[in-house]
């Protein structure tokens, strides 16, 4: 039950860093991105 309870834990703490990783990534993508931009025009 202790080991359920902590792979849930994780589990979910993996789900929310992964969407942050997301979050980031595309972030940094737009940021990239607009940065081409600014260079090019």
């Amino acid at each position: 039950m202790y080991i359920g309870l902590l792979s849930n834990c994780i589990y979910e703490n993996y789900n929310f860093l992964d969407n942050n990783l997301l979050l980031t990534i595309v972030k940094k993508e737009i940021i990239i991105k607009s940065e081409i931009h600014n260079i090019i025009s």
